[in-house]
C-alpha cells in the first residue's frame, strides 16, 4: 500500500477545493446566471422564454398551413406559399406567353439575388413575367445586375442557359432559374445566360 504524508494529503484536498470553487464559476457564466439573480428575475426570463417558444410555434405553424393549403393560381393548383412569395397586385393583368414578340434581350447573371424581386405566372400557369425589378443599394450589389443590364417589367423569361422556356409552366421556370424570391435555392451553375422577351405592351 502507498502511503502519503499528511502535507501530500492537504495540498491536495486543496487543490480539489479551488478545482470545485472555479467549476462553479465556470458553470454561472455558461448558463449566464448571475449569483444575486432574484426570483422575479427568473420568473421574467423563463417568461420570455416561453412566449418566444409560442411565437416560433405560430410561425411555423403558419408556414405549414400554407404548404398544405392550396389556391388556384391561373387555372392551377398550387401551395398557399405562393401568394405570399408573388405578392400579386390588383393592377397585374393576365397575359399570354405566346404573344411574347422577337424583340430581346439576352443578360448573364454572375451571381444571386438577380434582383428581379417579384414575378407573375401567365395564363394556364405558363411562362414567367419579371414584375418588380430591385435598386442596387451599393456599387457592385449583385441585387441591382438585372436593372443595370436592362431587364425590365413586364418582360418574360424565354431561355435559361440556351434552353427555350418560354412556354414552360411557371414553376419549372423559377425551378431553373434557381430563384430565391420563391425559396428556390437550387445548385445553378454561374454564370447564368438568360434571355428575355418583350411583351406588346412592354415596348
Amino acid at each position: 500500500m502507498v502511503r502519503r504524508s499528511p502535507a501530500a494529503i492537504l495540498v491536495a484536498l486543496s487543490g480539489l477545493a479551488a478545482y470545485c470553487c472555479l467549476l462553479g464559476q465556470s458553470s454561472q457564466t455558461f448558463t449566464g446566471l448571475q449569483p444575486n439573480r432574484s426570483p422575479r428575475d427568473e420568473s421574467a426570463i423563463a417568461m420570455g422564454d416561453k412566449i418566444s417558444r409560442q411565437a416560433g410555434k405560430a410561425r411555423r405553424g403558419k408556414w405549414q398551413k400554407q404548404l398544405v393549403n392550396t389556391v388556384e393560381i391561373e387555372g392551377k393548383e398550387m401551395p398557399e406559399m405562393f401568394l405570399t412569395f408573388l405578392g400579386p397586385e390588383e393592377d397585374d393583368t393576365p397575359f399570354d406567353v405566346r404573344q411574347a414578340t422577337s424583340d430581346t434581350i439576352s443578360v448573364t447573371f454572375e451571381k444571386r439575388p438577380y434582383g428581379i424581386v417579384r414575378w407573375q405566372p401567365g395564363k394556364d400557369f405558363k411562362g414567367a413575367m419579371v414584375k418588380d425589378v430591385a435598386h442596387g443599394v451599393f456599387v457592385g450589389d449583385p441585387l441591382g445586375q438585372a436593372k443595370a443590364m436592362g431587364v425590365k417589367s413586364g418582360m418574360v423569361v424565354k431561355s435559361i442557359a440556351g434552353e427555350e422556356v418560354l412556354n414552360e409552366d411557371f414553376e419549372a421556370i423559377m425551378k431553373k432559374l434557381g430563384d430565391e424570391a420563391l425559396g428556390y435555392k437550387l445548385n445553378v451553375p454561374f454564370p447564368l445566360e438568360v434571355t428575355f422577351a418583350k411583351m406588346p405592351s412592354s415596348r
